[in-house]
């Protein structure tokens, strides 16, 4: 690999870096509803933002800053909650 492909790889490093930090700086300042509809999540759509199978989200749900809630027989999650444990524990 050449320096210049290089310097190249680590200044798209520093981007993605900053990148990261400028969006959870922005996910920090809203404050969401938690009784808006649209900020809730099925199953499906949340394994979509983590990828995690099925079993690892219904573990997930015992960690106290990982919002969910039953509606029927169907589960639903908080939209900013799962960025956060995406944020924190995946990587």
């Amino acid at each position: 690999m050449s320096e210049f492909e290089q310097k190249i790889i680590v200044l798209f490093e520093m981007m993605l870096s900053n990148q990261q930090k400028i969006i959870s700086l922005l996910e920090d300042r809203q404050d969401p509803d938690e009784h808006d509809d649209a900020n809730w999540l099925n199953t499906r759509e949340t394994l979509k933002i983590l990828p995690v199978c099925e079993r690892t989200l219904f573990t997930l749900r015992d960690d106290p800053g990982f919002l969910w809630r039953k509606r029927g027989r169907f589960y639903q999650y908080f939209k900013p909650s799962l960025f956060k444990i995406r944020n924190n524990y995946i990587k």
